[in-house]
C-alpha cells in the first residue's frame, strides 16, 4: 500500500522545522515522512499550485461567447434560436445562463403593435398635442370603440425574448387583423359602455356598418358625442365614412 498524502500540518510541521534549522534526516525522523518527501515539500514551497484539471473541458470559449452575446444583442431573439443560428454544440440552458451573466441583457416581453415609421411618430405627437387641453367632461363625451382578437393558435402580444437595454424596445410587428381567430367589438365613453358584438368571420364594412346600427345607433347622441374608431380598412372604407357622415355622428381623427 502506498504512502498516505501529506495533510496541511504535516506540511506545515516540515516548513516549521527546515526553518528552524533542522537537516531533512531530523525533519524526516520527526516527520515520520521520507526525506524525499521533505526535500519536495521545501522545494515546492513558493511554487504556485496548477489548476486543477479535473471535469469535463468547457464546451464554450471565449470567442464563442462574444459571438453568442453579439447575436443575441443584435437579434434580440431566444436562446434557442441563437443556439441554432449560430450551429454551437452547446444546450439552450447554457446560452441562458451566459445571458444571464451580461448586465445589459434582459429578457423581456416584447411590446406587440404595428410597425411605426417616422410619419406614425409624427401623427402621434401631432394627435396628443391637439388633445392635450381637452377637458375631464370632453373626453367624457368621446365614446371609444374597438375590436378584441383573440388568435386560436395562441396570443399575438405574450412574446419574451432577450433584449439588448441599451438599444431601443423592439416591436413584434403583427397584422391588425387576420384567419384562424375569435373577435368582439365594443364601446365606452365616461357615462355609457355598449354591448359586445361577437363575429363569426372578418370584419369588412357590411359588418362594421350593420354593428354600427344595432350596437351603437340606439345609444349615441350625434348632438352631444363623438365617436373613436382606428384606421382598419373596414373603418376607413368610402361606405362606412358615407354612413357615418349620413347619420351626423362625428368621428374623432386618428393618428
Amino acid at each position: 500500500m502506498g504512502a498516505t498524502e501529506l495533510t496541511p500540518d504535516e506540511r506545515k510541521s516540515i516548513l516549521v522545522l527546515h526553518d528552524a534549522g533542522l537537516k531533512l534526516s531530523a525533519i524526516s525522523e520527526a516527520t515520520h515522512r521520507s526525506i524525499g518527501v521533505c526535500h519536495k515539500v521545501i522545494k515546492m514551497r513558493d511554487t504556485p499550485s496548477k489548476p486543477s484539471r479535473r471535469g469535463k473541458p468547457k464546451k464554450v470559449t471565449e470567442r464563442d461567447k462574444r459571438s453568442i452575446i453579439r447575436a443575441m444583442s443584435e437579434a434580440g431573439s431566444s436562446a434557442k434560436s441563437v443556439k441554432h443560428s449560430l450551429n454551437m454544440n452547446v444546450s439552450v440552458r447554457t446560452v441562458q445562463r451566459l445571458c444571464h451573466d451580461v448586465p445589459w441583457l434582459k429578457f423581456k416581453k416584447v411590446r406587440a403593435g404595428p410597425e411605426l415609421l417616422p410619419r406614425h411618430q409624427m401623427a402621434r405627437k401631432k394627435w396628443g398635442d391637439d388633445h392635450e387641453g381637452k377637458t375631464n367632461a370632453e373626453w367624457a363625451a368621446v365614446l371609444f370603440s374597438d375590436e378584441k382578437k383573440w388568435n386560436l393558435d395562441g396570443p399575438d402580444g405574450l412574446q419574451r425574448r432577450w433584449i439588448d437595454t441599451r438599444r431601443p424596445d423592439p416591436v413584434v410587428v403583427r397584422r391588425h387583423s387576420g384567419g384562424g381567430s375569435a373577435m368582439v367589438w365594443g364601446g365606452f365613453s365616461g357615462t355609457q359602455k355598449t354591448r359586445l358584438k361577437f363575429f363569426d368571420c372578418s370584419i369588412n364594412s357590411v359588418e362594421y356598418i350593420a354593428t354600427l346600427q344595432e350596437y351603437l345607433q340606439p345609444s349615441f347622441d350625434p348632438e352631444s358625442q363623438i365617436f373613436q374608431h382606428d384606421n382598419a380598412p373596414a373603418h376607413t372604407s368610402r361606405a362606412t365614412k358615407d354612413w357615418l357622415s349620413d347619420n351626423n355622428i362625428t368621428v374623432m381623427k386618428w393618428p
